[in-house]
């Protein structure tokens, strides 16, 4: 395996680790009183329990935040049909909704969007007179 196939395979391995995410958004300071939400956004399944020395098993970190009262909205990019029930199921556990993402395009207007919208609105300069 050349360096660059290897490095290649590293970076897309953690940016798959979908597993981790439902772990680590445990540890996130909850407040118990508000209305809580975890946006999962990609476009394949997570690592199996053995992949890393962790076993960290998606269903159940998923159960955890369950509890915990975190509704999850699955956002499936691209259109890979075999990752689809992974999305559906993180929502429809946890009273969240199931998002097929596939404008891609448009993202970074979204974002532009919402910076202009909240700079206008919040940081517009106040006439003091």
């Amino acid at each position: 395996m050349t360096e660059d196939k290897w490095q290649g395979d590293r970076v897309a391995a953690l940016f798959q680790a979908y597993e981790w995410v439902l772990h680590v958004a445990q540890r996130l300071e909850w407040s118990e009183s508000a209305a809580k939400a975890l946006v999962v956004i990609g476009d394949q399944v997570p690592h199996a329990a053995s992949y890393t020395d962790q076993r960290t098993e998606w269903h159940a970190e998923l159960d955890v935040l369950t509890a915990m009262g975190v509704k999850v909205y699955g956002v499936q990019a691209m259109n890979d049909g075999s990752a689809t029930n992974f999305y559906r199921e993180l929502a429809e556990r946890t009273g969240g909704a199931y998002v097929k993402f596939t404008a891609f395009s448009v993202i970074a207007d979204m974002f532009m969007a919402g910076e202009r919208a909240a700079y206008t609105t919040c940081l517009k300069p106040v006439d003091r007179d």
